[in-house]
């Protein structure tokens, strides 16, 4: 036994959102801002949360009855973006705490096994399996590997409240079948644009998902941060498909970048809105055994 150190990608809504052959999938968008966990085992056979988590208990009490651990111990977690809005939190916590787990008592858990274990208590996002992935969040089963993303920054904003994602879940409008044709074509697209770096194709497809949303959640800030992004560069709209982000995604290599944020937070600053602000990951070749909070959360009416 030894002390278990576990993270995990928090997400800025998706890429894409939808539903091919009945089977609901989706692409989460990955930031370099992620949860953490800490587990502390002890000769007693109880388990101590902080904060308490009703999920994370359950992923934990999950992980003891498939394996023979009667140790219990305490699991201390980390965590600083809302519930509520997109950001994958419940997922996140669930990864992060199963991680330290299985860190703490040398167990070897698959992406996969993660991955039906998180389903089996509420839909899950694939932020468990490195780089971007479809992955059928209803099931717990990957789809494909989609590759590694250029490196992008997200600035958005959140419209307020929160949106429970069981409920939303059960009460969304069903996809029709010109819809399901649609994101077909959108995920062969985003395969296509993840191998050639297209970092245009793949803020159409973000823009184009987020589009077909609005007949489900509307956003109400969708189409002005569409228009601020046409204005200032941006390559596409990325929403929360359940939740209440929205945001605008730069891409990193362009020629005149820093001054793009700039002029997009310069913009954003007098909407009266948190806005939020996040490296796209994680990337190829980055090493993540680490703990990153590279986020920056720009309170209304400043500009760092």
């Amino acid at each position: 036994m030894k002390t278990g150190i576990g993270q995990a990608n928090y997400t800025f809504g998706e890429l894409l959102q939808g539903q091919v052959n009945g089977r609901p999938f989706l692409v989460s968008l990955p930031i370099q801002h992620f949860a953490k966990a800490i587990f502390y085992p002890s000769k007693m056979n109880t388990l101590e949360l902080s904060p308490e988590k009703d999920k994370v208990r359950k992923v934990i009490k999950g992980l003891r009855g498939l394996h023979p651990i009667q140790t219990g111990g305490t699991l201390l977690i980390e965590d600083s973006l809302p519930g509520g809005k997109g950001f994958a939190t419940s997922t996140a916590d669930m990864l992060a705490a199963a991680r330290a787990f299985c860190a703490a008592f040398g167990i070897n858990a698959s992406s996969d096994q993660f991955a039906s274990l998180l389903t089996s208590i509420e839909p899950t996002d694939g932020i468990m399996y490195d780089g971007l992935v479809a992955f059928y969040h209803k099931e717990g089963i990957l789809k494909e590997r989609l590759g590694f993303l250029p490196p992008f920054r997200i600035i958005g904003v959140d419209r307020g409240g929160e949106v429970d994602t069981l409920h939303y879940n059960q009460k969304t409008i069903p996809y029709t079948r010109e819809e399901e044709e649609e994101f077909s074509e959108l995920l062969l697209d985003l395969q296509k644009a993840m191998i050639n770096g297209d970092s245009w194709g793949i803020g159409r497809i973000a823009t184009r998902s987020g589009e077909i949303q609005q007949r489900r959640l509307p956003h109400p800030y969708f189409h002005s941060l569409g228009q601020i992004g046409q204005e200032e560069g941006g390559v596409g709209t990325v929403v929360a498909h359940s939740g209440t982000l929205a945001g605008i995604l730069l891409d990193e290599r362009d020629d005149r970048f820093t001054e793009r944020v700039k002029s997009v937070l310069n913009r954003l600053k007098g909407w009266g809105l948190p806005i939020y602000q996040f490296p796209v990951g994680a990337r190829k070749g980055e090493d993540l055994s680490c703990y990153y909070n590279h986020s920056v959360r720009v309170q209304p009416n400043t500009v760092p």
